[in-house]
């Protein structure tokens, strides 16, 4: 039989392997569209899960900036937007955090685990 300790330990063991981060800056400023801008993204090194973010607008759900994957303990501090066909201003975005987990069969590959999502606002100028 198991102890109310043991137990507890074990359900803090799975909880903790299936832990998402997502850290973002709240607000990345860009000071043009062509310029790289404060985006702090970071995959703690904590994380069991590599990470691609994906920023879309929130009113018409089109794409500003898709991530490369990043592993646990990489980060992005400052990068380009991917679309540039925005125009100085403020735009009410969604950054999705995808997560996978290496495939254990095969090198190199990987399996989607979910997504989760925030809030974020883009200023463009200013």
């Amino acid at each position: 039989m198991f102890s109310k300790e043991d137990r507890q330990k074990s359900l803090n063991d799975i909880s903790e392997g299936s832990r998402v981060y997502c850290i973002i800056s709240s607000s990345p400023y860009f000071s043009s569209i062509e310029e790289k801008g404060a985006l702090f993204i970071s995959n703690p090194a904590e994380s069991v899960f590599h990470t691609q973010v994906i920023i879309e607008e929130k009113e018409t759900g089109e794409e500003m900036y898709v991530s490369s994957l990043l592993a646990p303990d990489e980060k992005i501090e400052y990068d380009y937007l991917t679309n540039k066909a925005y125009g100085e201003g403020e735009y009410v975005a969604m950054a999705y955090f995808n997560y996978y987990q290496p495939d254990e069969n095969k090198d190199g590959e990987f399996n989607y685990a979910g997504t989760v999502s925030v809030e974020i606002l883009i200023k463009i100028g200013r």
